[in-house]
């Protein structure tokens, strides 16, 4: 909570944020290593602390990535994703929120149902949370879930190891 508090009061987290473009199709796992990899080299990177989030095709990239490199995310979050790797067994091993809108017509809630239906049946659903919304999640509408403090706590709190 005091972490919030501070960023309230305007005080600056030493923060590096890397938000990787994809025009479409699938997300190449290995570029997206090599550029964590670039950033490892080139910047001062705390190890335990590498977060991954992705909405809609972002959301396929981060348990895409997750699922690739689980031993390099301290937690990650997807909204309104899901999976192409064939197994999902990997996303068991790191703090995962999946967040997906029941109504959403650019991602069917389906993808990322299959994704939760493969951890539990796999004994691999200990370190996730998922929280399906009546209306489709935008950016926007985020707070229609948490208000956006309320979201940050949620996620800091949660992923917190």
């Amino acid at each position: 909570m005091v972490f919030l508090d501070a960023i309230d009061k305007g005080k600056i987290i030493p923060t590096l944020v890397v938000a990787p473009q994809n025009p479409g199709g699938a997300w190449n796992t290995h570029k997206l290593n090599d550029l964590l990899e670039w950033m490892k080299k080139n910047y001062k990177v705390d190890d335990t602390r590498i977060y991954v989030l992705g909405m809609s095709l972002g959301g396929y990239g981060t348990m895409d990535f997750v699922g690739a490199y689980p031993e390099k995310i301290a937690a990650a979050m997807a909204l309104c994703g899901g999976c192409s790797l064939r197994d999902v067994s990997p996303l068991g091993k790191v703090p995962l929120w999946i967040m997906h809108g029941t109504a959403d017509r650019a991602v069917s809630v389906k993808q990322s149902q299959i994704v939760v239906e493969k951890l539990q049946e796999g004994g691999n659903d200990k370190l996730f949370k998922v929280r399906l919304a009546t209306r489709r999640i935008t950016w926007n509408s985020c707070s229609f879930v948490l208000p956006a403090k309320d979201l940050r706590l949620a996620f800091l709190s949660f992923f917190t190891r």
